[in-house]
């Protein structure tokens, strides 16, 4: 089950659906990759947990996180200043 070398998390299930939420998290500094944003549970890879943190206090805020389903994964090595410019191409 964690072969991407992270550490796999299942949290319980999601409303009446009973679908589950795995994360594969890594250890690491945030801003350090690109990410990969996308909707319809089509992609597979890792994340750092920082990265997931950062994600998760932008999208309080940002208006097109609000009422959005997305998901999230570590791309190249190239650093990052924002996480604002990929909540503005999610639709």
């Amino acid at each position: 089950m964690n072969r991407f070398r992270g550490i796999v998390l299942v949290a319980g299930a999601t409303g009446r659906t009973g679908k589950w939420i795995v994360m594969r998290l890594q250890d690491g500094t945030p801003f350090r990759h690109q990410l990969q944003f996308g909707t319809g549970d089509k992609l597979m890879g890792v994340i750092d947990r920082s990265d997931v943190a950062e994600c998760a206090v932008v999208s309080l805020w940002h208006p097109k996180a609000r009422n959005m389903t997305f998901e999230l994964i570590r791309g190249a090595e190239v650093p990052q200043t924002s996480l604002e410019t990929y909540f503005d191409r999610l639709s």
